[in-house]
């Protein structure tokens, strides 16, 4: 299981049964998380007597669940089907402050409690308050809020993470990361500078939001002049990569004693509701289509609908199901982009204190929360419910179904990538309705569409010379163009039926940016990055329609999991331990005056391939990513040897590569990149290729060819006169290939050639030698001697006597 399998979607079979189709089910597969235990002798932490309850979950583990009451603190792992309460060590707060929390946000430091304006975290160690400690305000705190929508993965350009929580002040806003780490980002008076507002007005932050975008913060301010009687509203929101404010078009008059809670849609565009006391006002399509959420009665007065009570929360969920609960448990039902609002069938007593939430299945539950500190809870059929409302109402989707091949809500781009995704509505011939495509972000894609229609008028049935439609038929009546064919079977006559009209659209995104030889190759690439959102819907929907959109990102920029390995290299083949070789200095490219003195190892560097010395190495590059093998490198690449290492050259040259020009080569690049250290002073950022007359210069085309790709057949050849240890790092060139920056390393072990013999053991056989000959010559000389005094006063030969006749 990885961080990208949290978010799943079941999606059933398009089979229809007695007029009904199986429903798509959004699952969240999420390890549960250990709950902080209750200590003896601990306090109970709660809000004030007789305030509503107050519930947050983790954006992306929704069965992790802390609910604040005025008597208890609980907490769950599992949707409440366990449950523990969350207790405070003694003599840290008083009986007054353990009762007055007045805003509660749980995130992967805690639980965090906000107690008059001063904010406290309970981890699984301590109950700790934070101040100046962690570069927070020591109090003045008004409201702290976390993320709302599960975004597992983003593209996130800058270095610090994005935040998980927000902090402010009236004049103060604050990010919160992981470690208890705070960033203050803005104040009212930069704020004042930023929406060329006067100096002298009133600015203050009136409430803060995240947005459905995994990037960006939104944040409600209070302008006035007089503030006697009313002020206006306003919106920016601020990305956390660019870091960015943006200003939108957005202004509410309400009165001064006012306050509004944003909750931002499961949406691409920026879309969200507001609600007061009694209304709830709608931004939706970019904040295009505004106004207040109405009712069969009382102009969108909610408060009247349910005796006078007031909106306690409101439930959203990924599938654009809305739901208000007011405080006495009166609930009021509506989609994104509806306008108008529905009162649910009376579910709870009025008296029995409830909060709305989410479980791992996305679906809507409540949690009931009891006089003797006791919690339940219980799924709510959201679904039925609202489509008994809607059987009374007559109310009908205006299309019989939706689908897309959209099977996650992140996709990866990366150079000379597209994007292809479609979507198909089928609905009555009379309708007349389409699919839209929007994005949010930064313009870097091309997005090009082909729309397709099909038409069915119906089926003509049991007839011997069947005439089949060959036109689309546009209404009751209206047979079209028809051709005739003869069927070996026989049917009696039929007759036409209403038809039904089918729209598929292909959206295809891609990006067609060159980014060989420019002249910044870095910021290019910085600017045609990025995060997108893009979502797909149909031109109309109602409160029955099953799923108003469906939301996806689309990340253009270099995939962290995506990364090459050069195939046939492991690191399980070979005796898994470090040791240490020698590289003679004459092999060295900086010749230096010294050998140098190598640790191989192992963990980095793998198993190094055995090679003979006349055997060429011609290394084949893969890309891998989260997912496995995805293809063979075709494109160039460049290898060196980490260690300076430059004894073995390559067998294809310049010429014989088909350069007109003289091409790079680690020489040239090092000589013009002194500054640079050997790794950075060649690569995609500069290179330039040698097939043009314009581009380079004439030189020698005899030099060897140093760039390397899969079909080139350029290999690296390695020296006779010796063996050795080399270790290579490998880089893609290519500009056009990859965001990433990406390398790999291998390991090369040459053997064969005969060491050469040491100066003093040549010295030793040479005097043994010499030693010898003089020996054999001195005992040769002593030998002759001999043989010479033996005979040199006898003849050699004596004179043979004559023999006397008798």
């Amino acid at each position: 299981m990885t961080a990208g399998d949290m978010l799943k979607e079941i999606r059933g079979n398009q089979v229809a049964f007695q007029d009904c189709f199986i429903a798509d089910f959004l699952f969240l597969l999420t390890v549960p998380l250990l709950t902080i235990p209750e200590i003896p002798g601990s306090l109970p932490i709660s809000s004030p007597r007789g305030s509503q309850l107050m519930a947050d979950w983790y954006d992306c583990v929704l069965s992790f669940v802390v609910v604040v009451a005025d008597m208890e603190t609980f907490q769950t792992n599992d949707s409440f089907r366990t449950w523990t309460r969350v207790r405070v060590p003694p003599n840290i707060l008083t009986d007054d402050e353990r009762h007055s929390v007045s805003d509660m946000n749980l995130s992967q430091d805690g639980i965090f409690f906000l107690i008059n304006g001063i904010l406290y975290v309970k981890s699984f160690h301590e109950f700790t308050r934070l101040g100046r400690n962690v570069d927070l305000p020591d109090g003045g705190i008004i409201g702290i809020t976390s993320r709302k929508w599960c975004w597992v993965r983003y593209l996130m350009k800058a270095k610090r993470g994005r935040s998980s929580m927000a902090i402010w002040t009236e004049n103060e806003v604050y990010l919160g990361y992981t470690g208890l780490k705070f960033v203050k980002i803005i104040t009212t008076e930069n704020l004042k500078k930023l929406l060329n507002i006067s100096p002298a007005t009133t600015l203050t932050i009136h409430n803060v939001e995240y947005t459905a975008h995994p990037l960006e913060l939104a944040l409600l301010l209070n302008y006035c002049v007089t503030c006697t009687v009313s002020k206006k509203v306003y919106l920016v929101i601020y990305n956390e990569d660019s870091k960015e404010w943006a200003h939108q078009d957005f202004a509410l008059d309400v009165a001064i004693d006012s306050f509004l809670i944003p909750r931002f849609l499961y949406s691409a565009m920026p879309e969200f509701i507001l609600w007061d006391k009694h209304r709830i006002y709608y931004y939706y399509h970019n904040l295009t289509i505004t106004g207040v959420l109405q009712t069969p009665t009382e102009s969108g007065n909610l408060s009247r609908l349910s005796d006078n009570s007031i909106i306690h929360d409101v439930f959203t969920d990924y599938f654009g199901n809305i739901v208000v609960k007011m405080e006495n448990n009166i609930m009021f039902y509506f989609k994104i982009n509806i306008r108008d609002a529905v009162k649910l069938h009376l579910w709870t007593n009025s008296t029995i204190k409830s909060v709305t939430s989410m479980n791992a299945w996305g679906q809507v539950y409540l949690i009931y929360v009891f006089e003797n500190g006791t919690i339940h809870p219980q799924e709510y059929p959201l679904k039925l419910e609202a489509e008994s409302i809607a059987f009374q109402r007559k109310e009908k989707c205006p299309y019989i179904a939706f689908h897309n091949n959209i099977f996650t809500v992140f996709y990866f781009l990366d150079k000379g990538q597209n994007l292809s995704v479609w979507a198909q509505i089928v609905y009555p011939e009379n309708v007349g309705l389409y699919i839209i495509v929007e994005s949010y972000g930064p313009k870097i894609l091309e997005q090009k569409e082909q729309v397709h229609y099909e038409i069915a008028s119906g089926y003509c049935t049991k007839t011997m010379d069947a005439k089949i439609p060959i036109m689309p038929v546009m209404g009751e009546g209206h047979r079209g163009r028809t051709k005739q064919k003869r069927f070996t079977r026989f049917f009696s006559p039929g007759k036409w039926k209403r038809g039904h009209l089918s729209l598929r659209k292909t959206v295809t995104f891609s990006q067609n940016v060159n980014y060989e030889a420019v002249d910044d190759y870095f910021k290019l690439q910085h600017q045609n990055t990025g995060l997108l959102l893009v979502q797909i819907r149909p031109s109309e929907y109602a409160r029955t329609c099953p799923r108003s959109q469906n939301v996806f990102q689309v990340a253009v920029g270099c995939d962290g999991n995506k990364f090459i390995a050069v195939k046939g290299f492991n690191k399980k083949e070979c005796l898994r331990h470090d040791f240490i070789y020698i590289i003679e200095k004459s092999f060295l490219r900086n010749r230096p005056s010294k050998n140098l003195r190598v640790r191989y190892n192992w963990k980095e560097y793998g198993c190094p391939l055995r090679l003979d010395f006349r055997e060429k190495f011609h290394p084949l590059l893969q890309l891998y990513d989260d997912n496995g093998f995805v293809e063979d490198v075709g494109v160039n690449f460049i290898v060196w040897e980490i260690h300076g290492r430059d004894d073995y050259t390559f067998n294809n040259t310049m010429k014989k590569s088909g350069c007109l020009n003289e091409a790079q080569t680690w020489k040239s690049m090092t000589t013009l990149n002194k500054h640079l250290p050997l790794e950075d002073a060649w690569g995609p950022e500069n290179y330039k290729h040698c097939f043009s007359y314009a581009i380079g210069k004439p030189g020698d085309l005899n030099q060897p060819y140093e760039i390397i790709n899969k079909s080139n057949h350029n290999h690296l050849v390695w020296p006779v006169d010796h063996s050795g240890m080399y270790v290579f790092r490998v880089k893609i060139l290519d500009p056009n290939y990859s965001f990433c920056n990406l390398t790999a390393i291998f390991a090369i072990e040459t053997f064969g050639v005969i060491p050469s013999p040491s100066v003093y053991l040549v010295a030793s056989l040479l005097f043994l030698l010499t030693l010898l000959f003089f020996s054999v010559l001195v005992l040769s000389y002593f030998h002759y001697m001999r043989i010479y005094k033996r005979y040199i006063y006898a003849p050699l030969h004596k004179p043979e006597r004559k023999q006397k006749t008798n």
